[in-house]
């Protein structure tokens, strides 16, 4: 699987995650906490996913005195990631 797969993959992880436990459009979880309970071969990736989410705006960010929080956008191609992620891991 080549390099930008896997940081679709780990794009659609943290959706996916974000989806899952409600944080979008406006509950925030610190920045932080997207990486736990990442699949190993996407964990590598998931930095660099977090950062192109940031730059293609489905991800907001917000300071808070004790670090970064985000919440996800909601947009078709945010759940397009989520939906990516959930096919191939289930």
């Amino acid at each position: 699987m080549s390099h930008a797969d896997e940081i679709r993959l780990a794009k659609g992880f943290i959706m996916y995650k974000m989806r899952h436990l409600g944080y979008m459009s406006g509950d925030h979880t610190s920045i932080d906490h997207l990486p736990k309970s990442c699949p190993e071969e996407l964990a590598p990736y998931v930095r660099d996913a977090i950062r192109e989410l940031l730059q293609e705006r489905h991800l907001s960010k917000k300071p808070t005195e004790y670090g970064e929080e985000v919440t996800m956008i909601k947009s078709k191609t945010s759940y397009d990631y989520a939906n990516l992620y959930a096919r191939k891991y289930g």
